[in-house]
């Protein structure tokens, strides 16, 4: 991960692949692997293939479960985004993770109210979380909230002073 924060994707990529073949049966680096799919390349499908082997692998299967919800939103396909989501929950209804998954889920799909609701039960379980306050600012600013956003950031971190000064938007 430090290696991607240094923008060295290629030798980032390498270590997970290196990993991979070392220990094939970790579901995590399938993963990894999937998001930067999606980040680096738009390139869903090949995170789809690579999510379904991090799921077969997964021996609690959540953070696989939540993650194919998420790629299936970004696909379009709302009936299975949702079933997968579904299957997040049942599989641990108060995970923080779970309410990430479902908050980037229902944001993909349009579903802001559903959005807002999950990001306020983010809210009230994990009030002083940093990402879980980052995620709350992010889902204001796709609502088209901006000054919702920086009202949020200033009751985060008093210390940046006055919201006026703070200047917010969203780059992709």
């Amino acid at each position: 991960l430090t290696l991607r924060w240094l923008n060295r994707f290629e030798e980032a990529r390498m270590i997970i692949r290196r990993a991979i073949k070392l220990e094939p049966d970790m579901p995590e680096s399938y993963r990894k692997l999937a998001g930067w799919e999606i980040e680096d390349n738009g390139r869903y499908d090949r995170a789809h293939e690579l999510l379904f082997r991090a799921y077969a692998l997964d021996k609690e299967g959540l953070l696989s479960t939540g993650a194919i919800a998420v790629n299936y939103s970004m696909l379009g396909d709302r009936e299975r985004s949702l079933a997968w989501l579904d299957e997040a929950f049942r599989l641990n209804p108060v995970s923080r993770i779970t309410l990430i998954y479902a908050v980037a889920v229902h944001a993909e799909l349009g579903n802001r109210d559903q959005a807002s609701d999950y990001r306020r039960q983010i809210a009230g379980i994990y009030p002083n979380h940093n990402r879980m306050n980052a995620y709350r600012v992010l889902g204001e600013l796709r609502a088209g909230n901006a000054n919702q956003a920086s009202q949020m950031l200033q009751d985060i971190y008093p210390e940046f002073g006055d919201p006026g000064n703070l200047v917010i938007e969203e780059t992709n």
